[in-house]
């Protein structure tokens, strides 16, 4: 697994090493000058394409076709990618947590805690679903029935909006509340790894 790995390493620092450099900065940036620090987590939802384009790359060179003459077996090779984007999402999370309470001093800790949970768990969630399509579909339809399953997921969740008017009223401890959520989201990277890794078995090239 460890050659897997550092071969998508090397194709994401030759692509896109000066792209990722280009990202902190903005981010960073527009995050200084709107005093809304938060907006620097987008850039770890945005740096987790990275782990899709390195799809698209072995799509383009055929290499599924040849990493099945060599000794490793699928859940290596599903598990590198998801090592991988666990390689970029952690990282970036630590990051966006330490430049935000830089440009937010101010800030109870416990929010930033929260706030940083929360978007690790959603980019967690977002990626859990969208590999398993990007392996079984490809990277390009795999990235629309990803959008075509949000929208149908947030017009089936109109009607509860009622009801979050309620969370604000109940009390939670911020701390227990950011383990929960990324337990949540490391639950379900786990289980997509287990579908993408039978996805990919089954899959004839």
């Amino acid at each position: 697994m460890k050659g897997l790995l550092y071969k998508d390493f090397r194709i994401l620092l030759t692509s896109y090493k000066k792209n990722a450099v280009l990202l902190l900065f903005v981010y960073a940036l527009l995050a200084a000058t709107s005093d809304i620090p938060y907006t620097l987590y987008i850039l770890m939802f945005a740096v987790g394409l990275y782990v899709i384009s390195t799809l698209s790359f072995d799509e383009q060179c055929k290499w599924d076709c040849y990493v099945r003459t060599m000794p490793v077996s699928p859940e290596e090779v599903i598990g590198a990618k998801y090592l991988l984007g666990l390689c970029i999402f952690l990282p970036c999370a630590v990051i966006c947590l330490a430049l935000s309470r830089i440009l937010s001093a101010d800030a109870p800790m416990e929010e930033s805690l929260l706030t940083c949970a929360v978007l690790t768990m959603v980019t967690l969630l977002y990626y859990s679903f969208s590999l398993p399509l990007s392996i079984r579909y490809g990277s390009v339809k795999g990235r629309t029935a990803v959008l075509l399953a949000a929208v149908c997921l947030g017009c089936l969740l109109v009607p509860f909006r009622q009801s979050m008017h309620v969370l604000p009223q109940m009390t939670f401890s911020p701390v227990l509340l950011s383990a929960v959520m990324l337990a949540v989201g490391a639950l379900a990277y786990l289980i997509s790894w287990r579908v993408s890794t039978v996805i990919y078995a089954k899959k004839e090239y």
